[in-house]
């Protein structure tokens, strides 16, 4: 009944479509708010674009496999085991930059593979524009990047494409399509990079200094537990365990690759780690992508048809565990989507036009409440983050007094920051509002406190 916590963010921002927001690069604001746009506000056009990434992932699999050396079959499967992994079920709901990462990755190791193996311009000139639409989404693919750029490097194969004029073409065309989001990090004090920065902390004792790369590998192994169980129930080996890269000199580049796309993101993120900085077990949800691939390569299992009934069985129980536990949780628990943030956009909106007969332009307060305003009114106001202007670079204060807009806040929160007070010192408070949850009607409602900042010239 209410859009996710992601969803409010990306909107908020792609409403004012700049090249570059206060926490990420703009892929995922311009996306979802194209969506909403056509869709006149309809959810389900972001949703429809968060599965359509999941099924980007799958088919770049499949051809990839196929490439490979894979069977038909074999490749489908490698697939479709990702119905395992949690990232492409129980979390894909919710557009954001990883689930935007999620179905890129395979399609740039896809485009990697064919400009190494095949040559030609069209593929390096599309590894180049995918690289960039890669980066667009999220920084995190230049962990994705960084171990393709290193085949490139070390192995026979890869170095002879440095020889090749269409390598070059592709960083240029990388770089010329990012200069644009490049310049504006630049001009706004690279506030991205310190967002980034901010999220991933240092850690100066020891124990947190070590419980943070075993926090994140423990939740990656969990993420990819369910297609494990499917690999395990479903298939027989016809080689008893994995055997690992030759490490002969030089090293061979297509018996390196598929193990470089898979785990070389993870090795690159926990690298990082061991600098001393916190890892967000989410940024793990374009890791897996090619997992099911290096288990095929490696145990080739015969796929026959009682491989594919046991296959399908397994794999409908976890789709149906997945789309069960969600369902479940969804219901039971008062969150981001039992919000009623509709009802709040509703109430506000339409005091405001009985009192000053305009169109409500501006809303103000934290990202989540606010946002919920902003996208719901039919006014669709511009947010105001906090009502701080290096969060909201395209709002001022001298634009809140101007043209005048509502504060919200939760009262059991923060409320009025005296802040606030002393930038809108003309706000006037408003008695408290309460909104009751959807499904949870049992639940104590959601109470909102909110203030009305009267335009200058009214």
């Amino acid at each position: 009944p209410n859009a996710p916590t992601d969803t409010i963010e990306s909107v908020t921002w792609g409403h004012e479509w700049r090249l570059g927001y206060a926490k990420h690069p703009p892929l995922s604001a311009w996306v979802s708010e194209a969506a909403v746009t056509l869709s006149h506000k309809q959810l389900w056009s972001i949703y429809l674009i968060s599965q359509l990434a999941v099924v980007s992932a799958f088919l770049a699999v499949w051809k990839l496999g196929k490439e490979l050396l894979l069977s038909e079959w074999q490749a489908v499967l490698a697939a479709m085991l990702l119905e395992g992994c949690y990232y492409y079920s129980y979390t894909s709901y919710e557009l954001n930059p990883n689930v935007l990462e999620l179905g890129i990755w395979p399609w740039l190791c896809f485009l990697f593979w064919r400009a190494v193996t095949r040559g030609g311009w069209r593929w390096w000139l599309a590894l180049g524009a995918v690289g960039a639409v890669s980066m667009y989404a999220k920084y995190y693919s230049a962990f994705l990047l960084g171990p393709l750029f290193l085949l490139l490097l070390v192995t026979p194969e890869g170095r002879q494409q440095w020889k090749k004029p269409a390598l070059y073409a592709a960083i240029i065309v990388m770089l010329a399509l990012l200069y644009p989001h490049i310049q504006w990090v630049v001009n706004h004090h690279f506030t991205t990079l310190q967002y980034a920065a901010g999220r991933s902390h240092e850690n100066f004792n020891l124990w947190r200094y070590l419980r943070s790369p075993v926090h994140f590998l423990l939740a990656q192994l969990l993420a990819v537990l369910g297609g494990i169980i499917m690999a395990v129930y479903a298939f027989r080996p016809k080689r008893s365990g994995f055997r690992l890269p030759g490490f002969r000199s030089p090293p061979d580049f297509r018996e390196w690759f598929p193990w470089a796309i898979t785990f070389g993101p993870l090795a690159l993120t926990l690298l990082v780690a061991l600098t001393g900085r916190n890892l967000d077990s989410m940024w793990g949800t374009p890791l897996w992508g090619t997992l099911g691939l290096v288990f095929m390569l490696n145990a080739r299992p015969a796929v026959d048809n009682e491989t594919i009934r046991r296959f399908v069985k397994i794999w409908s129980v976890m789709f149906l565990l997945a789309l069960t536990v969600f369902g479940v949780q969804t219901v039971a628990k008062p969150g981001s989507s039992q919000f009623p943030g509709k009802d709040i956009a509703a109430a506000l909106t339409s005091r405001w036009h009985d009192r000053f007969h305009r169109k409500l332009t501006i809303v103000g307060g934290s990202l989540w409440f606010a946002g919920n305003v902003g996208f719901y009114s039919d006014d669709r106001p511009h947010m105001f983050v906090d009502l701080d202007t290096n969060k909201s670079e395209w709002l001022t204060a001298d634009d809140l007094r101007r043209e005048g807009g509502i504060i919200v806040w939760q009262v059991d929160g923060s409320g009025f920051l005296p802040a606030w007070r002393r930038q809108f010192p003309y706000a006037e408070i408003q008695p408290e509002l309460d909104f009751p949850w959807a499904f949870r009607k049992d639940k104590p409602p959601f109470r909102l406190g909110w203030a009305i900042v009267p335009p200058a010239m009214q």
